[in-house]
């Protein structure tokens, strides 16, 4: 992802902070079952809540290049096969 200089949306910081409490819930239900000596719960949550921002930073980003894709293809389909105006009654 590209570092931009731009102050964020608001939505992209209701996003952030949607995606941070999904993560915190995760993390949440973890803690009870987590057992494990060789590696702390601590560390353990920062690798899950990392793995959860990352799959959602990329969902997120194929979704958007699937719908920019997708609107590409219908206007091109509109322009090689405009609506037949003359069908169209008042």
């Amino acid at each position: 992802m590209s570092v931009s200089t731009e102050k964020p949306s608001e939505f992209d910081t209701k996003y952030e902070k949607s995606v941070e409490e999904m993560a915190d819930a995760v993390i949440d239900s973890l803690k009870v079952d987590y057992q494990s000596d060789l590696e702390p719960f601590e560390r353990y949550a920062e690798r899950v809540k990392a793995k959860i921002h990352s799959n959602v930073d990329n969902f997120r980003e194929r979704l958007s290049k699937g719908y920019k894709a997708i609107l590409e293809e219908i206007e091109k389909n509109q322009k090689e096969f405009p609506p037949n105006q003359s069908s169209i009654k008042p």
